[in-house]
Protein backbone atom coordinates (compact mmCIF):
# COMPACT_ATOMS: atom_id res chain seq x y z
CA UNK A 1 0.00 0.00 0.00
CA UNK A 2 3.03 2.17 0.51
CA UNK A 3 2.77 3.03 3.89
CA UNK A 4 5.91 3.45 5.71
CA UNK A 5 5.44 0.93 8.36
CA UNK A 6 3.08 -2.14 9.17
CA UNK A 7 1.89 -0.18 11.94
CA UNK A 8 0.67 2.81 9.63
CA UNK A 9 -1.27 0.26 7.44
CA UNK A 10 -2.90 -1.06 10.34
CA UNK A 11 -4.21 1.99 11.62
CA UNK A 12 -5.63 2.54 8.08
CA UNK A 13 -7.33 -0.43 7.72
CA UNK A 14 -9.11 0.16 11.53
CA UNK A 15 -10.58 3.23 10.08
CA UNK A 16 -11.88 1.58 7.04
CA UNK A 17 -13.14 -0.84 8.98
CA UNK A 18 -15.25 1.11 10.91
CA UNK A 19 -15.94 3.21 8.39
CA UNK A 20 -17.34 0.15 6.26
CA UNK A 21 -19.43 -0.83 9.66
CA UNK A 22 -21.05 2.82 9.86
CA UNK A 23 -21.71 2.62 6.30
CA UNK A 24 -23.21 -1.09 6.63
CA UNK A 25 -25.44 0.18 8.89
CA UNK A 26 -26.80 3.39 7.73
CA UNK A 27 -27.73 0.61 4.86
CA UNK A 28 -29.66 -1.20 6.86
CA UNK A 29 -31.65 1.30 8.78
CA UNK A 30 -32.48 2.71 5.42
CA UNK A 31 -33.47 -0.64 3.74
CA UNK A 32 -35.60 -1.23 6.80
CA UNK A 33 -37.45 1.53 6.82
CA UNK A 34 -38.45 1.37 2.91
CA UNK A 35 -39.29 -1.88 3.74
CA UNK A 36 -41.55 -0.81 6.40
CA UNK A 37 -43.06 2.22 3.92
CA UNK A 38 -43.59 -0.63 1.26
CA UNK A 39 -45.88 -2.77 3.93
CA UNK A 40 -47.91 0.21 4.76
CA UNK A 41 -48.27 1.15 1.11
CA UNK A 42 -49.60 -2.41 0.10
CA UNK A 43 -51.95 -3.04 2.99
CA UNK A 44 -52.96 0.91 1.92
CA UNK A 45 -53.71 -0.72 -2.07
CA UNK A 46 -54.68 -3.45 -1.17
CA UNK A 47 -57.33 -1.58 1.30
CA UNK A 48 -57.78 0.44 -1.56
CA UNK A 49 -58.74 -2.19 -4.20
CA UNK A 50 -62.02 -3.47 -2.38
CA UNK A 51 -63.31 0.05 -2.88
CA UNK A 52 -62.20 1.20 -6.21
CA UNK A 53 -63.93 -1.83 -7.26
CA UNK A 54 -67.44 -1.10 -5.71
CA UNK A 55 -67.40 2.60 -6.57
CA UNK A 56 -66.63 1.13 -10.29
CA UNK A 57 -63.64 3.33 -10.93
Amino acid sequence: MGHSSTRAAQVYLHARKESDREIASTLGKTAARELKKEKKAKKRRKKGDGSDEASGT
